[in-house]
């Protein structure tokens, strides 16, 4: 599952973020608690595009009859990299543990191993 959607429904932002401030503008009356992200790109006028990490199986199922879509991959070795980097920066995640162990968890995907005690 991808780490942001255990997320989804906190609002980091306060109301004079910048990203609050576009969401205004954009979406004249709307509630960012319903989803500032997807709203603002419900709102952008046609064509528009829009980068997601989700995995397509989360994605609309009719996405490809649609649109055009782009689908980029990243190495995995990259992934783990970045995703140990995060996971050591990010006080939510606050990992301790050696890269070899972390890579261990990432292939077992063994999020609970990735964060403090």
């Amino acid at each position: 599952m991808d780490t942001l959607l255990e997320i989804k429904n906190i609002l980091p932002f306060g109301p004079d973020h910048p990203i609050m401030q576009g969401f205004k503008k954009t979406c004249p009356g709307r509630d960012p608690k319903d989803g500032v992200v997807l709203q603002m790109a419900e709102c952008k006028p046609s064509p528009r595009t829009f980068k997601t990490h989700l995995p397509l199986s989360l994605l609309p199922p009719n996405l490809l009859a649609t649109t055009k879509a782009v689908y980029m991959a990243r190495n995995p070795k990259d992934v783990v990299l970045s995703f140990f980097h995060h996971s050591r920066i990010f006080k939510a995640r606050g990992y301790k543990g050696t890269f070899e162990q972390f890579v261990q968890y990432f292939l077992d995907d063994d999020r609970g191993s990735q964060t403090p005690g």
